[in-house]
């Protein structure tokens, strides 16, 4: 008996894991993707060089940041933007829809400050 509660807590995890799993491959498809804030500026200083820029209309002096992300390739691209959520700094991971550039960035998480000794 003890090992039929082994086995069906087993499968259990596994199709835990499995859903996981189909839930990141759909925000994938839908065009999510985790990167890092690479560059914080402005707008006319850092737009050059973006693979995809999402703020091609932006003014000069708009707030606007570069985000690394993988594309399911060996090569990282960049994509500029100026819907930032307030305090980013470079370093920080986000989550940036590549297909719909009105998405604002989400904040993920931050790296742990630097020990100061």
């Amino acid at each position: 008996m003890r090992g039929l509660g082994v086995a069906l807590a087993a499968c259990l995890f596994a199709l835990a894991g499995c859903a996981g799993l189909a839930a990141s491959h759909a925000d994938f498809v839908a065009g999510w993707r985790t990167g890092r804030v690479e560059a914080l500026g402005r707008a006319g200083e850092l737009v050059r060089g973006m693979y995809h820029d999402c703020a091609p209309r932006a003014g000069a002096d708009e707030p606007y940041a570069v985000v690394r992300y993988h594309d399911g390739g060996l090569r990282t691209r960049a994509l500029g933007t100026t819907r930032l959520p307030p305090d980013l700094r470079v370093g920080d991971t986000v989550r940036v829809d590549v297909l719909d550039c009105n998405a604002p960035l989400e904040l993920l998480s931050r790296p742990a400050p630097a020990d100061a000794s």
